[in-house]
């Protein structure tokens, strides 16, 4: 027996301990996989897009001054014919007054936009000619190479004059007159144009754009920590980072092996990065992002971490919570066990330790040791409810006798009445409908009735009342056939009906019409008593909805207080009794209860 015992325990313990670590494990692994799940689709692509969109941003900027120089380019096609004045004026050793003023207006369009953008250094338009002469936004108008600081720019441009190259870049360190005719050096990205002229020439614009400026505009934006932006010419070279020392950017472009337009991890010297590239086909730079991985993704690591840590304080949580408890409750269980044990062999029952926390299983120990205690007054009790039971059916039997008693009565006075008057009278149908009423409530067994059978004593109730109140009211049916096909709670219209008389009728001088709906809808009988009689103000129906629902029966409204309870008791809370009135109107009350 013991070890039966012992192994019904053995596997209670078991089950029991499965039991509540299984639903407490559930919401763990959900949530941990969900944590998982955010932090991977979520958040890492949240800081992916962010890097794109950085990289996007700085792309923009830099696009800009490539629209400046396509504004310039469309300002020379427009004006091809003055571009080609300007060659002749180029090769004039001594321009007379018209070409001076011309000259003078071609400047302009060069001077608004190198005064008017902060980034733009100098703009100059270059056509050859026998004076090596250009058009300078920086200086006077047109200058010669003799005597201007930056000569540079030039050999590049013939270098690729012959080429098919449209658009080319350089970066390039020039000389610039200061303060007291003083040099200084100013680092420039030059952007060369070839715009084609009329005349079959070429002109070439070069725009000058400060490197500071583009390193201040990749400085200044929201890069992640230690983030590095590198913008690359067509021949790989940096021409802007946010990097202060551009030859440490170039060690770091070497290093890698770039392809257009991907994202990649890379390992380098410092560690792996995410490089993100970006080509722009229509000026052949390349935008590059470098970051380091635990800079890029240090907050998705520390929130896996975080919940990697949760998760394990939780599940170690659970299972202490989950043996606790089932160690606990096996206890209880054995002691129970025992005291049933000590009561099947008649033996001592074992004592309770008042000292434990009262919890639910104390509770059911102690409630058996005081039902072996309390046994038999458990038993005389029993035997006092049966003789109860046994008092209160004979009352019920007792009681029968006198609606049986009344309804005889009825049919005597029904015979003399006849035999006084010699023949049938209003009173005669008044005595016989309450003797059919009466007899209806008495034979019919249950609470259902058929619907036609309940309305045939409705009207023989209506014709009592009839008489009673000289045909001052009017009852109209209106039935659905199929209705007829179901059973309804027995005598349900006669308190409704005497409750419109009552309330709805009494001190009116208007003749009272009563109409009663009966529709089936879906599985359910739909009931609606409607009455044309006074109503009621808002505050009476209010008054009345409360009497409702504390079942109280005192007041006014007895018989409709009656209704509701018995609806109540025979179907639950599978039927519904709504009140509806409006003072001056009449009221409604509308009854649904589930077909039979």
């Amino acid at each position: 027996m013991t070890n039966n015992l012992d192994k019904l325990y053995r596997r209670f313990f078991l089950k029991n301990l499965l039991s509540i670590l299984a639903p407490m494990m559930v919401p763990i692994l959900i949530l941990g996989i969900s944590s998982y799940y955010i932090i991977q689709h979520y958040i890492v692509g949240d800081l992916q897009k962010k890097n794109t969109a950085i990289l996007d941003q700085s792309k923009e900027n830099i696009e800009l001054l490539f629209q400046e120089q396509d504004s310039l380019n469309l300002t020379i096609v427009a004006s091809a014919f003055q571009f080609t004045e300007l060659q002749k004026i180029l090769n004039t050793e001594y321009p007379d007054i018209v070409q001076l003023r011309e000259l003078a207006n071609l400047k302009n369009f060069i001077d608004s936009p190198a005064i008017g953008k902060p980034f733009i250094d100098s703009i100059y338009v270059y056509i050859d000619n026998n004076f090596d002469r250009f058009l300078s936004s920086s200086n006077g108008g047109m200058v010669t190479m003799s005597t201007y600081p930056d000569t540079e720019w030039l050999n590049d441009l013939k270098s690729n004059e012959n080429t098919e190259n449209v658009v080319w870049t350089k970066r390039r360190t020039i000389s610039k007159e200061g303060i007291k005719n003083q040099l200084y050096k100013e680092k420039v990205i030059s952007l060369f144009r070839r715009v084609p002229l009329d005349n079959n020439k070429d002109s070439f614009v070069v725009l000058n754009i400060k490197e500071s400026y583009l390193t201040n505009s990749l400085s200044q934006l929201a890069t992640f920590r230690d983030q590095q932006i590198l913008v690359l010419n067509e021949d790989k070279e940096v021409v802007a980072s946010n990097y202060t020392n551009t030859k440490d950017a170039n060690i770091l472009v070497s290093q890698l092996n770039l392809t257009d337009s991907e994202t990649n991890t890379v390992s380098t010297k410092d560690g792996n990065m995410i490089v993100m590239n970006q080509y722009a086909d229509n000026y052949n730079w390349s935008f590059i992002s470098l970051v380091p991985e635990d800079s890029l993704y240090k907050l998705p690591i520390q929130l896996k971490n975080l919940t990697l840590a949760m998760l394990l304080l939780s599940f170690c949580f659970s299972v202490w919570y989950a043996y606790f408890h089932t160690k606990k409750a096996g206890n209880h269980l054995r002691a129970i066990t025992d005291l049933l044990s000590a009561t099947r062999t008649q033996s001592q029952v074992p004592s309770i330790n008042q000292n434990k926390e009262n919890d639910i299983y104390q509770y059911i120990t102690e409630r058996l040791v005081g039902t072996f205690i309390k046994q038999d007054y458990l038993q005389m009790k029993v035997s006092r409810n049966e003789y109860q039971a046994q008092a209160a059916e004979f009352k019920a039997l007792q009681s029968q006798l006198n609606p049986h008693f009344l309804y005889n009565t009825l049919d005597t006075i029904n015979w003399r009445a006849t035999a006084l008057t010699g023949g049938h009278s209003s009173l005669n149908e008044m005595v016989e409908n309450l003797s059919d009423i009466l007899r209806y409530s008495l034979d019919e067994p249950g609470n259902l009735v058929p619907l036609n059978k309940e309305k045939l004593y409705t009207d023989s109730y209506i014709s009592i009342q009839q008489i009673r109140y000289r045909e001052t009211f009017k009852v109209n049916w209106s039935i659905d056939p199929i209705a007829y096909k179901y059973l309804m709670l027995k005598l349900l219209f006669q308190p409704l009906i005497e409750n419109s008389i009552y309330h709805g009728f009494s001190q009116t001088e208007v003749g009272g019409q009563i109409k009663i709906k009966i529709k089936v809808r879906s599985k359910t009988l739909h009931i609606a008593i409607i009455d044309n009689g006074k109503g009621m103000n808002k505050q009476q129906l209010h008054d009345l909805q409360v009497r409702l629902e504390l079942e109280t029966n005192s007041g006014r409204h007895i018989g409709l207080s009656n209704t509701y309870k018995r609806i109540q008791l025979v179907y639950g809370n599978q039927a519904k009794m709504q009140v509806k009135s409006k003072k001056g109107y009449g009221t409604m009350i509308v009854i649904e209860t589930p077909i039979h």
